[in-house]
């Protein structure tokens, strides 16, 4: 963390508390929360943002708002922990493809949308793996949602964002296919160095059911306000 963006931590929390001690639905939203999405949202590509207390718990509650039980997800078999259990929570049928292998999520994808037509079809990905530190072949994943536009194609790019993209902007922008993801997912606790997790995307009407249908969003304690100055001046954004 850069002495600037502790300096801007320290202002915030002069100016706006440590927290606000409460869930964003009772007194824990603030200025400073938009704010932040607005920033998120535009730094990774995408019109709006929703931010939640962890990573983990962004996963868990956005796939929770937006898998219903006949659904098919369908997930690299390498993808991180908060992406399964967040799923398993759905009751929705989840299926694997193998790491990295572009053919057989496609196959999954035909599968799934013969078999059970009358549901929606995710596919999901890390942006770079967490265990192996491999890059995920989004650009494959992007042509699969570019032959099948009704799927949603959700990228985790929690150890993506700061490394890979223009200015740190992703895996997503590092590949050129930002308009092809549906949903991109980060977190504050890996190159941002700080803790929290967002969810980003184009649809204005898919953000606005997470942010009122995410139990993790819903039944948690807003995440302190003080380091959110200090994430607007990592993002490069003026006035941190």
């Amino acid at each position: 963390m850069t002495r600037g963006s502790w300096r801007a931590a320290a202002k915030s929390v002069y100016e706006w508390g440590t927290g606000p001690g409460g869930s964003r639905f009772l007194s824990g939203n603030m200025v400073l929360h938009h704010q932040l999405e607005e920033r998120l949202a535009a730094f990774v590509g995408k019109r709006y943002a929703v931010v939640h207390v962890t990573g983990f718990s962004t996963n868990v509650g956005a796939f929770g708002a937006l898998v219903t039980p006949s659904d098919t997800v369908i997930c690299d078999r390498e993808n991180h922990a908060s992406i399964f259990e967040g799923v398993k929570n759905t009751k929705a049928r989840q299926v694997t493809f193998a790491h990295n292998d572009a053919a057989q999520a496609a196959k999954r994808v035909a599968d799934a949308k013969v078999s059970r037509p009358d549901g929606d079809v995710f596919l999901v990905t890390e942006g770079v793996f967490s265990m192996s530190g491999e890059l995920a072949v989004l650009d494959e994943l992007a042509a699969i949602k570019q032959a099948n536009p009704d799927i949603i194609l959700y990228l985790d790019d929690a150890h993506g964002l700061g490394v890979f993209g223009r200015g740190g902007r992703g895996v997503a922008d590092h590949f050129g296919v930002t308009d092809q993801v549906d949903c991109i997912m980060g977190t504050f606790s890996k190159s941002m160095a700080s803790i929290g997790g967002f969810i980003a995307s184009d649809d204005e009407d898919l953000m606005n059911y997470v942010r009122y249908q995410s139990r993790t969003e819903i039944f948690s304690a807003c995440p302190a306000c003080g380091q959110y100055r200090d994430r607007a001046d990592l993002l490069g954004y003026p006035g941190a």
